[in-house]
């Protein structure tokens, strides 16, 4: 029975084959505009195509349209995204509809790693993009990679897919640019970049256009303005999920780029001096990271991340890096996030690290031990700030920048300063922010306890 399908669809591709729009129009029945026109010609006209774009947009759905239309002619079409979540919803979602919508409809599975099977041997499959061998798939002339959420997709993962395609073929990049780092950013950014470059805000779309509603589902006017009352006009949430650009520095951005620049490029020639310190940021499982940040003095060394480390395991990586860095018989401090999983790698250096070694439990989440900011993790991140304003230098690093710039503030209602919460910057970031919390903690200086008094005998 599903032969059968493949092969009764098998004239419609062939009188698409050249034409993504008209078979997006009158096959799978969408409502054409300037947008979703624009990445379906794209696509058939160009081998390597990055499109970034705000919310409500029809993105996933043009992608999904094109992914139908190459396997029809017999494509392989491979689509990834940074987590299994994101992969089957939206884009699994939008693909089962959009196939719902062919004169006889294929098999979908369940799961995205099974195979669709299309006419003239064409398929459609799903990978995550955590591992390269992930992404050992199609190849040659006849094979699509779609990379969705491509912000967060590691660069190891893009050089495979672009690997795959060196004899032939074609790669589509989408997302929100919420990065200001990796292939996705370089696609738009690098000098000679080989991409095709798409972008759509969300005012572009004819409901925001005419003020009425023209294609439901797509941005609505109310809607961008009530992010921006919520978010505030200039913010970097507005600049990503509305106007589809990468962030720059907004009103309440806590370090501005301009100062991670200037912190990045005087650090080859700043000679960290006095002890060395070491912040670490302890993550759960799955795609976070712990990270063991060195500082000394006004230099940050390279960073150094691990993921799916017991609390013992990442104690070991924490002496082991001490031990490497430490210089003569200096002492050591080591500050540890504490809360949640990092309190068994505090537990950890408490009881096995030397004597040189001296450990600091650090709760962000407690009261700040200087006055006008609401928690202590609110202080730390501004003391990074002022810390690069005295001369701190940072290695370039690309989640370190993200992190350090995507970090914005706002005021409590007694005016205390309050900085993003970890859940919105993974919402922005499409991870945590490990990376500038780690940096937090390294130049943090917790205050020495009180000396006892000394009652006077007379």
């Amino acid at each position: 029975m599903i032969e059968a399908r493949r092969r009764t669809n098998q004239p419609l591709a062939q009188r698409h084959h050249d034409d993504p729009v008209t078979f997006a129009a009158e096959v799978l029945r969408l409502t054409l505009w300037d947008g979703l026109t624009e990445a379906l010609e794209a696509i058939r006209d160009h081998d390597r195509v990055a499109y970034r774009a705000g919310r409500k947009v029809s993105k996933t759905t043009g992608a999904a349209a094109a992914a139908i239309w190459w396997s029809m002619r017999g494509g392989k079409v491979l689509v990834t995204a940074p987590t299994a979540a994101t992969l089957k919803d939206p884009f699994w979602l939008e693909l089962e509809t959009l196939l719902g919508r062919l004169p006889h409809p294929p098999h979908v599975p369940l799961q995205p790693t099974t195979p669709i099977r299309m006419p003239n041997h064409g398929r459609i499959v799903g990978r995550q993009a955590q591992k390269r061998e992930n992404l050992q798939g199609p190849s040659g002339a006849d094979s699509l990679y779609i990379i969705e959420e491509a912000s967060g997709v590691r660069r190891e993962i893009v050089e495979a897919i672009e690997g795959n395609v060196a004899g032939g073929g074609k790669i589509l990049m989408i997302g929100n640019p919420t990065m200001l780092s990796g292939p996705y950013y370089d696609a738009f950014h690098a000098p000679g970049t080989r991409y095709h470059q798409i972008h759509l805000s969300s005012r572009d779309s004819p409901n925001v256009k005419e003020d009425r509603i023209v294609i439901p589902g797509l941005a609505i006017k109310e809607w961008i303005e009530e992010q921006e009352e919520k978010h505030g006009a200039d913010s970097p949430f507005v600049q990503i999920h509305i106007d589809g650009e990468f962030p720059t520095t907004g009103a309440n951005s806590v370090i501005p780029l301009a100062l991670v620049e200037a912190a990045e490029r005087r650090h080859p020639t700043t000679t960290g001096d006095g002890t060395l310190t070491l912040g670490v940021d302890v993550a759960r499982s799955g795609n976070d990271e712990s990270v063991i940040q060195p500082v000394r003095g006004k230099r940050a060394l390279d960073p150094t991340g691990y993921r799916n480390q017991t609390g013992p395991t990442l104690g070991r990586h924490v002496i082991t890096t001490a031990t490497n860095l430490r210089q003569g018989q200096e002492h050591v401090t080591v500050n540890v996030d504490v809360i949640g999983v990092g309190a068994s790698a505090y537990d950890y250096l408490v009881e096995n690290a030397p004597e040189w070694i001296h450990t600091n439990p650090i709760n962000v989440a407690e009261a700040a031990t200087a006055e006008g900011y609401h928690r202590l993790r609110d202080q730390i991140a501004f003391a990074v700030r002022e810390w690069i304003e005295a001369g701190g230098a940072i290695p370039h690093h690309p989640e370190l920048r993200t992190d350090l710039i995507a970090l914005t503030y706002e005021f409590t209602s007694s005016g205390k300063y309050k900085v993003a919460s970890k859940e919105d910057l993974r919402e922005t970031l499409a991870r945590s922010p490990d990376y500038g919390d780690a940096l937090a903690l390294g130049i943090y200086a917790p205050p020495a306890p009180p000396t006892p008094r000394i009652r006077s005998l007379e």
